[in-house]
This record gives C-alpha cells, sequence and structure tokens, in this order.
C-alpha cells in the first residue's frame, strides 16, 4: 500500500504540470481533479455497501486531512508547476516526513536522537542543493517559485498529523476517503468561482491537459485510500515515508512524459533528502497495528 500510495503521488506532479501548462488554472484543476476522485472513491465504497458521513467530528477530520492538503497545498503546487519542473517539485515534497517529525518532536510525540539529529541535518543540505547551485534548476528566475513550492509540505505536515490524531473511530478508509473528496470539491467549487479561476470543461472538451487532470483524479483516489489505510495501520511518521516511493516516481514520470532531465545538484539534492528521511523514519516510535 506505501508503494501504491507513492506511485499514485509520484504520478501528480506531472500530470499537473501538463494541466496546468496547458491552461487549466490552478484552483479550477484543484476542482475538476477532486471532483473525479470523489467519484472514484463514491463507486468504489457504495460498492462495498458503505457511505461516508458528514457529522462535526467527519468534517472536522475531512477539512484537515484532506483540504489542507488538496486544496491549499494543492493550490500552491500547482501555481509553482506552472514555472518549477515536476521533478524538483517531487523532490521538496519529500521533505515533508522531515516536517513531520519535526512537528511530532515539539509535541513530545517523539524523542531527539543522534541519528534523527543527523536526518534532519541531511535533509537541509539536500534543500540548499536545489536553491545553491546555478545548475540545478533551468533558470535561476524560478527560485521564488521554488521557495512558494516548500509551503506544500508544511500542509502536508498538518495533513499527515491530522490523519492519525482526529481520524474517527470505526470508519473504513474508503468511506474516509470518499467523504474527504467530497467535502473538497465543496470548498474549491467555491473558491474557483471566487477567485475567478473555475474552468468550464464543457466549453473546452477533452484534450491533453483534461485527460491528464482525470488519470491524476484516479491516482489521487488510490493514494489517498492507500494512505489513510497506512497511517491507521502505523502512524504518521512510518506514512510520511510515501515520500520516498513518490520522490522517486515523480522525477521518472517527469523524465519519460515531460522529457525532464535533471540535473547533476538534483540528484544530489535527492540523495541527502532521501537519506535523511531515512534516518528520520527507519525507525518508528509509535507504530500501532490496530485494525
Amino acid at each position: 500500500m506505501l508503494f501504491a500510495a507513492g506511485a499514485g503521488f509520484g504520478l501528480a506532479p506531472s500530470m499537473a504540470r501538463t494541466a496546468v501548462t496547458g491552461g487549466i488554472a490552478p484552483m479550477g484543476y484543484v476542482f475538476w481533479m477532486g471532483f473525479g476522485a470523489a467519484i472514484v472513491s463514491l463507486t468504489i465504497a457504495r460498492a462495498g455497501g458503505t457511505w461516508p458521513k458528514f457529522g462535526r467530528r467527519h468534517l472536522l477530520y475531512y477539512v484537515f486531512s484532506g483540504a489542507t492538503r488538496i486544496v491549499f497545498g494543492g493550490f500552491v503546487m500547482y501555481t509553482a508547476l506552472g514555472h518549477v519542473p515536476a521533478g524538483v517539485v517531487a523532490i521538496v515534497l519529500a521533505t515533508a516526513p522531515l516536517m513531520t517529525y519535526f512537528v511530532r518532536l515539539l509535541l513530545g510525540h517523539e524523542t531527539l536522537v543522534g541519528r534523527r539529529g543527523l536526518g534532519i541535518c541531511l535533509g537541509l543540505a539536500g534543500v540548499g542543493f536545489l536553491f545553491g547551485p546555478k545548475t540545478a534548476l533551468p533558470d535561476p528566475a524560478v527560485l521564488p517559485w521554488l521557495g512558494l513550492a516548500f509551503v506544500v509540505p508544511v500542509l502536508y505536515t498538518i495533513s499527515n498529523l491530522t490523519i492519525e490524531r482526529l481520524r474517527p473511530p470505526g470508519e473504513s478508509s474508503i468511506t474516509l476517503t470518499a467523504g474527504m473528496l467530497v467535502t473538497v470539491v465543496a470548498i474549491a467549487a467555491v473558491l474557483a468561482t471566487a477567485t475567478g479561476q473555475f474552468y468550464p470543461l464543457w466549453r473546452t472538451g477533452i484534450g491533453l491537459p483534461e485527460a491528464a487532470m482525470f488519470t491524476h483524479s484516479i491516482a489521487m483516489a488510490g493514494a489517498f485510500l492507500g494512505l489513510y489505510e497506512v497511517v491507521r495501520r502505523t502512524d504518521a511518521t512510518f506514512g510520511g515515508q510515501v515520500s520516498y516511493i513518490s520522490t522517486i516516481a515523480g522525477i521518472v514520470f517527469g523524465m519519460l512524459l515531460l522529457g525532464e532531465r535533471p540535473s547533476l545538484w538534483v540528484w544530489v539534492a535527492v540523495a541527502c533528502i532521501l537519506a535523511g528521511v531515512y534516518q528520520v523514519s527507519r525507525t518508528p516510535s509509535a507504530q500501532r497495528s490496530t485494525l
């Protein structure tokens, strides 16, 4: 499940970059991508004889676990993807487990040990390689957009911790996924309309940008289902390791689908960040196996 979720999240930057550079505004993209993912997850939930609930506790969970990641994190990421290569954004997202661990440390849910401190240092070094050498990016002028992209793993951290701490008891992962995506669509519809970014799909038809958007929908539904289930069986730190797979998958998809060719400095950054994530996450301290 960890590998499947990682592959789904890793496909997202390439699909989003294809759609956004093809003319779909970021918040309009959030709406339609979420809409397609909601249809997929609701269909699966209904086939299994279940249906999402929308009580106060459930809505709180949907907003913090999904809206922070898909609506707000998605909007920031898709905006940055209009300027930054998909593979580089995938690397940025890999810092989410480091941030998750740091927040858990501040909350007293983790204990600082030497190798985890080393992991934080390695992650920071990797970030430095992205910002420092001129060869890390095709155009140094996109550095501000790269900086904006680092807002996304902060929002992912909020999502990761919420998935673990606020999950309503007795609910299956598919019903929570479906309910979260329905909530995301409702929020995105309001924001897309208010910002003038709503995308009238019925006027444009289905071209390459639209096909990429709905491919992302299917991948997102599966990725969130996998992530919810992984965190349910373990914890947020272990679930954060999905970034290992999503980072590598994001770079590979960028190379295969978009023709991106990362520089040596980008690969050095990947090595440092993933080594840091490994040091931080290889021994989750609070694994849970409740079903």
